[in-house]
């Protein structure tokens, strides 16, 4: 029998050292992550707050069309001016119904022809109301020839405080014809953003009272969204005191999970309780797999199994097909969170029944795709008729929590005999869905043979890409990367071409979800990635290779790169491998695990694309990253658009601030070049810099020490042999 000591040093204290550091561990995550639920919070209602007033300026925007495209207003506001008729049907009419403060026309110069305030007719010019804001007005609409509708609308500045500006010129009817000589006038809508609109902002999004203030002064405590004009211009700040449902949690929450660390010496009777639940699980779960072997788990509907069942069992009858894609939906998630899409996509299944009734089988088949099966032998006839039923009912806006989304369906159908395949017309309907969403998508398309022509060439180039990385016929092209500030070498990065024996040249966009799918993209991932080594390996600057999905999630992708770097004597610290962020949002878990394998090599890593996909700034900090590369989207327009630049700054401001070094990409000229290295960019990427060549060609440029800088961090062979290429 062991002694009270050796019971207390061998089992008691350690076992109270494992549940203290549980416990520490216990609170420090909840108060993390209730922190986090917090800012989560305040930035959801940053967000509806914005898109209210973007949503505001819309309406009235669209608001406006209706009254200055009507050929009344061309007849009494225009040709002639009717003060009366203007009484009666803008000005304070639109006081009394929509709340417009003002309402003015005024001629090409700016001159008020009319203007009212509130309930009363006044002679105010619009030029004393408006001030600085009636010059962009005038410099939209005199830009556009008369005749054309063109329509402004924005935030402004007002003696009175906040308001939304919005003008169109006053236009006949469509399919109206006048004299091209009639008089142009504008028509002009204010609407202060006083009390009553901010009232109703909060009120709409279930958001506390709004207070606007000329400064930003907001306190700790409080939120804020800045507001400015169309040139940029600051106006003030509306704030409110943010919802904090992760302190409502604390204190919900707190009180159990010090009950936890009271109770901690019953672990033995909650064991034998979670043991005994378990079983009960076991058993529920097992009566709910037979269900969901069926079934999907999200919106109750049959599956694809289910789907082929019932085709099975109506061998005898005709069939038809419809197969459907959301229009839109990977955008909903990728703006509003997965909640709103799993809302979003159980509403749809409300609408689908609905059209579909009782005529066929509703089934979901993937993430955001359905499939319909109708038999019977008004089968073709009922699809034909739903399918547009469909495309019109999945096109209205959806809304939850106050959101406003707006999705669209493309439809594919196909029309089978009794002894048609239910798999085989899903097949085709899928194929005609494509055929949808290449001709615009929000419609539908009937199945037809030459739809699988463009299927044939995909299977032709699978065919000729296998035998092209079989004989390692892929190419690799170098481009360089430039230190900002001295404008040379410091990197560059490999990228792959191909030319089809039949079809020339043929993109990496194209080439590499066909190698994805056909399962060659780890074969030719390890071609590239060995070509690149080889080629790079006694160049004095680091190598840059892309990632694609399917090979970054390869079980034996570490092993692959390790082997390949030990076959052509390339250090690891000198190779940069570039994923994009979807990677990272996925399947968090597991990208953490291999991004730490590869680090351990000495390999370093790179955001490739950042700000285009879903990566937040906990997920950017979560990952041991160490550069991200601003995507080119946010570089093509920079040196001409204002709102770009600042765009781009702010990506620029937060790599900064998470410590992470970033390369742009797709740098064009001069301009973008000045401006990204004032910004604060690091390394520089594009055309302007050198477009992608062969290994001799930039080989060639690192004979002369002048083309290249080292990159510190690095080791590089010795100078007399740079310029070799394998």
């Amino acid at each position: 029998m062991n002694s009270p000591i050796n019971f207390l040093r061998n089992f008691l204290l350690p076992q109270l050292t494992v549940v203290g550091i549980m416990l520490i561990a216990l609170f420090g995550l909840f108060w993390s992550a209730t922190s986090q639920q917090n800012e989560a919070a305040r930035e959801r209602e940053a967000t509806l707050i914005e898109t209210g007033l973007t949503s505001t300026v819309e309406y009235i925007s669209n608001n406006l069309r209706d009254y200055a495209r009507w050929n009344d207003a061309v007849d009494n506001l225009a040709i002639k001016l009717d003060p009366d008729w203007a009484d009666q049907n803008i000005g304070p009419y639109l006081y009394d119904i929509q709340g417009y403060s003002r309402t003015f026309v005024i001629d090409t110069k700016g001159y008020t022809t009319y203007s009212n305030d509130g309930p009363k007719r006044t002679k105010e010019q619009a030029r004393t109301v408006l001030k600085s804001a009636l010059d962009p007005i005038l410099e939209r609409l005199n830009s556009a020839d008369h005749g054309v509708e063109e329509r402004y609308a924005a935030r402004a500045q007002l003696d009175t405080g906040p308001a939304i500006v919005a003008a169109s010129p006053i236009l006949p009817n469509p399919g109206t014809k006048y004299p091209a000589s009639y008089p142009r006038r504008y028509l002009i809508f204010v609407k202060n953003v006083d009390s009553a609109v901010l009232g109703k902002l909060a009120e709409d999004y279930d958001i506390a009272p709004l207070q606007f203030s000329k400064k930003l002064a907001t306190q700790a405590e409080l939120a804020s969204v800045i507001l400015r004009k169309e040139n940029g211009d600051l106006i003030g700040e509306l704030s409110w005191a943010p919802a904090r449902p992760g302190d409502t949690t604390r204190d919900r929450t707190l009180p159990f999970l010090v009950l936890i660390a009271l109770v901690t010496m019953g672990l033995a009777a909650l064991v034998l309780k979670i043991a005994h639940r378990t079983t009960q699980d076991l058993a529920a779960s097992e009566a709910a797999a037979r269900h969901m072997a069926n079934h999907d788990v999200l919106t109750g509907l049959p599956n694809r199994r289910a789907l082929r069942a019932r085709g099975i069992t109506l061998a005898s009858q005709p069939k038809a097909v419809l197969y459907l894609d959301l229009d839109g939906f990977k955008e909903v998630n990728d703006l509003f969170g997965h909640q709103a899409g799993d809302a979003l996509l159980k509403e749809a299944v409300e609408r689908l029944r609905h059209v579909v009734k009782d005529k066929g089988l509703l089934a979901r088949v993937g993430g955001d795709e359905f499939s319909i099966l109708l038999t019977g032998e008004h089968a073709h006839k009922e699809a034909t008729n739903m399918a547009p039923r469909i495309v019109a009912s999945l096109g209205e806006p959806f809304k939850a929590n106050h959101i406003k989304m707006l999705v669209s369906a493309s439809v594919g159908l196909s029309l089978g005999g009794p002894d048609s395949d239910v798999d085989d017309l899903a097949r085709l309907a899928d194929v005609a869905m494509y055929a949808a969403k290449a001709s615009g998508k929000n419609r539908w398309q009937l199945y037809d043979p030459e739809m699988d022509a463009g299927r044939e060439t995909r299977k032709l180039l699978e065919s000729e890409l296998r035998e092209a990385v079989k004989r390692k016929e892929i190419d690799v092209v170098f481009q360089p990367i430039v230190d900002a500030r001295s404008g040379k070498i410091i990197c560059v990065e490999a990228l792959a071409r191909w030319i089809s024996p039949t079809q020339g040249s043929v993109g990496p966009a194209i080439f590499v979800p066909i190698a994805e799918e056909s399962g060659l993209i780890v074969d030719l991932g390890d071609l590239v990635l060995r070509k690149a080594c080889m080629a790079a390996r006694d160049w004095p600057v680091s190598l840059a290779v892309n990632l694609s999905p399917a090979q970054f999630w390869h079980q034996g992708l570490v092993g692959d790169v390790q082997r390949i770097l030990d076959e052509c004597q390339f250090p690891a610290d000198r190779l940069e491998l570039e994923i994009t962020e979807g990677y990272l949002v996925s399947r968090p878990e597991t990208a953490t695990e291999i991004i730490t394998q590869l680090r351990s090599l000495g390999i370093r890593l790179a955001l490739d694309d950042f700000g285009t996909g879903f990566a937040s700034i906990g997920y950017l900090r979560r990952f041991a990253l160490d550069r991200i590369k601003l995507d080119r989207s946010f570089v093509d327009s920079v040196e001409r658009d204002e709102d770009a630049m600042m765009v781009a700054q702010a990506v620029i401001s937060l790599s900064h601030a998470l410590k992470l070094p970033i390369t742009a990409e797709g740098v064009e000229n001069i301009a973008q070049s000045h401006m990204l290295t004032i910004a604060g960019c690091e390394r520089l990427q594009g055309w302007h810099y050198g477009r992608p060549g062969q290994a001799s060609d930039i080989g060639s440029l690192f004979r002369d020490s002048d083309q290249f800088v080292p990159d510190p961090e690095i080791s590089y062979p010795p100078l007399r042999q740079v310029g070799k290429a394998a």
